[in-house]
């Protein structure tokens, strides 16, 4: 009994290794299928890229962001202008320190 029990144990592990290595065959082949799916991808998000930016004109962004930076100087004078107090409108800083 013992002999068969060894026997049997044997033939387990055995099958046991054999099944581990089948499931590394197997997922050394998922890997590969992945890599094979994302390489196909990025070559195609980079022609996809590659078009948009086509449709891009750096020149014309630039000109706009200096535009955007002109438009807001623009406002924040404007800004300035209207916090203003009127009362204070045409006296210097040694005037009013007089007036204290």
């Amino acid at each position: 009994i013992l002999k068969r029990r060894k026997m049997y144990e044997l033939q387990l592990n055995t099958l046991l290794n054999q099944q581990f290595n089948v499931d590394q065959v197997q997922f050394s082949s998922e890997t590969i299928q992945n890599t094979i799916d994302t390489a196909a991808a990025m070559r195609q998000a980079t022609a996809a890229q590659k078009v948009q930016m086509g449709k891009v004109n750096l020149d014309q962004i630039e000109d706009l962001h200096e535009e955007m930076q002109e438009m807001m100087g623009d406002q924040e004078e404007i800004q300035e202008i209207l916090g203003r107090d009127y009362a204070l409108e045409g006296m210097d800083e040694a005037e009013l320190e007089q007036e204290l």
